[in-house]
């Protein structure tokens, strides 16, 4: 129907109608991961705007457009764009539009591993949304914030405003609204190393809505899923899934994200020369976040262990301890931490012993045991003659 009052506006030579309709569709398209298609009509709606001097619809295409480039891997310009749509929303008074760009800058620190500034931004955003009563608004703020508190390990805070967030997409009518509470608990779950509550959560999932796109075509949800499936030893499942998930990814943010993923479990399949050539092929990509760039670098590691090159092991784990600890998430310095401390055993280093205790004191300290991440990077520290005697 849209198509249809695009086709009708450009017939009829009204500019305005077919701007909002090329929004419009470009919405459509955003909300069904066709990146591309999005960006291009909302090019083509900011230029009509733009050329009618509609500085409000202008402002809502670049805003999404800045949404479309942080799903895309362009953080920077996704940055750029938000912090310029907030400055102007400030001046006109347009609350809505201040919140989602707060909402957007929140996610983008969130995933350059600034988690403080994250949280921030995202509680500023969850204030504004319920001081306007905007229930959509206060779950997309309370995304980021999450995420943060996860990485941060303030997991009771962080448990709350999940749970918060499940009651308040109860009351809404929008299945896809409804699966987010299953959503984030199965992220954060999963990124804790706690693959049973990440499991009960995927299926929870499954379960929201029968129309749900299929798997493959969904990043989040491929990502969480495979990553799962990994830390409970489900390998071959695991692979199969990031496989095809990541043959069908076309952005750069999602390929970097489902690759680097996909490489871990390559290395818990026994197949490191597999896993090198894709961490190779993940450095030409543009994009990616912190987390994909660090999972990229510790697949690399593990790949040297097999192939029993410590000196390159070891330098692929330096270069991730110091991406870790370049952030604020003490969650992701946690696991990089239990990472090092499996490698340098399994070559054994003289160092492993003392990391295996450091890393048993540092998930102590930051309160959860990362056991799903320890049977991942157990499985990715075997060599080939360990597997044959397994």
């Amino acid at each position: 129907m849209t198509s249809e009052a695009l086709a009708s506006f450009r017939k009829a030579g009204d500019q305005r109608g077919e701007a909002w309709a090329l929004q419009n569709l470009a919405w459509i398209s955003f909300s069904q991961g066709h990146l591309a298609d999005a960006e291009g009509r909302l090019n083509e709606s900011a230029e009509r705007f733009a050329e009618l001097g509609d500085w409000g619809g202008l402002g809502w295409a670049l805003g999404l457009l800045a949404f479309a480039r942080f799903n895309q891997g362009n953080l920077d310009e996704a940055e750029n764009l938000a912090a310029q749509i907030l400055t102007e929303a400030h001046e006109t008074g347009d609350r809505w539009a201040a919140g989602m760009m707060k909402v957007l800058l929140a996610n983008i620190a969130l995933w350059r591993g600034r988690a403080e500034h994250s949280m921030e931004r995202g509680n500023e955003a969850l204030s504004l949304f319920r001081d306007i009563h905007d229930r959509w608004g206060e779950v997309m703020a309370a995304v980021p914030t999450i995420r943060a508190l996860n990485n941060l390990t303030r997991f009771r805070e962080c448990d709350e405003l999940v749970a918060l967030v499940g009651g308040l997409v109860e009351t809404m009518h929008d299945p896809a609204m409804r699966r987010n509470a299953a959503g984030l608990q199965a992220a954060v779950s999963v990124h804790r190393g706690d693959p049973e509550t990440a499991s009960r959560a995927i299926q929870q999932l499954g379960r929201a809505d029968e129309t749900a796109h299929d798997i493959v075509g969904d990043v989040d949800r491929a990502l969480m899923t495979g990553l799962t499936l990994l830390q409970i030893s489900q390998v071959d499942d695991a692979v199969g899934l990031l496989e095809r998930a990541y043959a069908s990814a076309t952005d750069d943010g999602p390929r970097y994200a489902l690759g680097s993923a996909l490489a871990l479990a390559f290395d818990a399949s026994g197949r490191p020369d597999d896993a090198l050539t894709l961490c190779e092929q993940l450095t030409a990509i543009r994009g990616g976040s912190y987390l994909d760039r660090l999972f990229a670098r510790l697949a690399a590691g593990f790949a040297f262990v097999q192939r029993g090159a410590a000196g390159d092991a070891a330098a692929a784990f330096e270069e991730a301890q110091t991406a870790a600890f370049a952030t604020d998430s003490r969650l992701d310095r946690a696991i990089v931490t239990v990472a090092r401390a499996c490698a340098y055993s399994a070559l054994d280093l003289p160092s492993g012993r003392e990391l295996a205790t450091e890393a048993n004191l540092t998930l102590h300290g930051a309160g959860f045991d990362a056991h799903g991440w320890r049977t991942v990077f157990e499985l990715a520290s075997q060599s080939a003659s360990q597997r044959i005697r397994s």
